[in-house]
């Protein structure tokens, strides 16, 4: 059986699904006027949480132990809210907006792509960020899998860039873009690595063509 439910949230002329919880529980919504909606779908007849930026939230990580989210965008800042108590604050400031973040090493530290081309990674205790300047344009998409020590990003020109998450080394450009690949205008680039670190697949726009690429690893 199908059961379809109709959710108003307020005034809100747009919502946007930026995440969804580990267990699917709860879903994330981003609203008008910088708000953030958590909707819980457990509960889908009880008002959803909401908290305001001051900015558009664009990506959204759920910390391990479940009871905080983080969440970066177009504001050169990262924030954790903390879903019992409803605070949020500031816990890192950066020199450029975010598209993806997500939480490492337990959740004290967090790996975010920027704006600028850059992957940082951020000690949300003390505020410290190290950086790799992996690509020369906007990082578009990140993928980092479940043991952390690798990462992979790719841009607007479709460079593929692999990058060590201990030593925040770059490894290599697994895909150089070309001029004929550089419109995102009908697909934009999609990249994911398996659980395990070692299946590479890429989605992308080729010559108005979608491509689907994939890579082993070695170990």
């Amino acid at each position: 059986m199908v059961s379809r439910f109709n959710i108003q949230i307020g005034e809100h002329s747009e919502l946007l699904v930026i995440g969804v919880s580990p267990t699917g529980q709860t879903v994330a919504l981003r609203g008008d006027l910088y708000a953030v909606f958590l909707v819980n779908l457990d509960k889908i007849e009880d008002a959803p949480a909401s908290f305001k930026l001051n900015g558009l939230a664009g990506s959204i990580a759920w910390h391990p132990d479940g009871n905080k989210i983080l969440i970066g965008g177009d504001f050169n800042e990262l924030y954790e809210y903390e879903l019992l108590t409803g605070i949020v604050r500031k816990v890192v400031a950066l020199p450029s907006t975010t598209n993806q973040v997500e939480y490492i090493e337990d959740g004290t530290k967090a790996v975010s792509a920027h704006h600028d081309g850059t992957i940082r990674i951020s000690n949300l205790n003390t505020g410290q960020i190290q950086s790799i300047s992996s690509h020369r344009s906007e990082i578009r998409s990140m993928s980092i899998p479940k043991d952390r020590r690798v990462g992979l990003s790719i841009d607007r020109e479709n460079n593929l860039a692999l990058w060590a998450i201990p030593t925040m080394e770059r490894i290599g450009t697994l895909v150089r873009g070309t001029s004929h690949e550089q419109n995102f205008s009908q697909v934009a680039p999609c990249v994911a690595i398996d659980r395990d670190g070692r299946k590479i697949l890429l989605v992308h726009n080729s010559g108005g063509k979608p491509v689907l690429r994939y890579w082993e690893l070695g170990k």
